[in-house]
C-alpha cells in the first residue's frame, strides 16, 4: 500500500497476524490517520511502544479490539481516554495486565462508549465498573466475564441505576432493555422521515 492509500484507510483488520511486528504496526499507523476500525485480537506481539504509536496517530478511532494482546499494560491503556475520544467500542477481553487506573482513564477520556467488553480481565473490580458508568452515560454493553473482583450484588446494584440496561443472561454483565435499541432506531428514522 502506497502513502496516498494508507491516509484514505478507515478500515482495518489484521486479527490473529501472528507476524506483526512493533515496527511494522508503528509505521502503518503513521499512514492511517483516518481509521475508524481497528482489530487488532490476538495480535500477541503488540506492546505499549507500538500501541501509544497507533493511538497518537489514530484518534479518530470509533472503534477498536484488542482482545487477546496480553503484552499491553495500563501505561498505554490509558491513553485510550486522551487520544481516541471519539470511541464508541472498545473490547478489552484477555488483556490480562488491564487495571482499574487505565479503565478510569477511559471512562473519563471516551464518553461517547457505548460497549466496552472487559472479559478476563482480572485486575479490574467494581470502582472501573462504576466509573464507566457513571462517566459514559450512553453506556449499553459491558460484558464483565471472568472478573474476578466484581461482585453479582455489585453489578445488579449498578443495572438498578441505569434505565436503559437489564443484566445480561449469556454473560456477566449488562446488556440494552429487549426493545430499546428497536424504539430508539424508530424514534430516528421517524425523525428522518418527517
Amino acid at each position: 500500500l502506497s502513502g496516498q492509500s494508507l491516509s484514505l484507510l478507515r478500515v482495518l483488520d489484521i486479527s490473529d497476524c501472528l507476524s506483526v511486528n512493533d515496527v511494522g504496526l508503528a509505521t502503518l499507523a503513521h499512514g492511517c490517520r483516518k481509521l475508524m476500525f481497528l482489530n487488532l485480537e490476538n495480535v500477541s506481539s503488540i506492546t505499549d511502544k507500538s500501541f501509544s504509536v497507533i493511538l497518537k496517530s489514530c484518534q479518530k478511532l470509533q472503534l477498536l479490539n484488542l482482545s487477546g494482546c496480553s503484552l499491553l499494560s495500563h501505561k498505554s491503556l490509558s491513553l485510550i481516554g486522551k487520544y481516541c475520544q471519539s470511541l464508541i467500542s472498545l473490547n478489552l477481553s484477555r488483556c490480562s495486565l488491564v487495571t482499574d487506573k487505565a479503565v478510569k482513564s477511559i471512562a473519563l477520556g471516551c464518553k461517547d462508549l457505548q460497549a466496552i467488553n472487559l472479559a478476563g480481565c482480572h485486575r479490574v473490580s467494581e470502582e472501573s465498573m462504576f466509573c464507566l458508568a457513571d462517566s459514559c452515560k450512553g453506556l449499553l454493553t459491558m460484558n464483565l466475564t471472568g472478573c474476578d473482583r466484581i461482585t453479582t450484588n455489585g453489578l445488579e446494584n449498578l443495572v438498578m441505576g441505569l434505565e436503559f440496561v437489564e443484566k445480561a443472561h449469556t454473560f456477566f454483565g449488562f446488556k440494552p432493555i429487549d426493545g430499546y435499541l428497536e424504539s430508539l432506531l424508530e424514534k430516528k428514522l421517524k425523525f428522518i422521515l418527517t
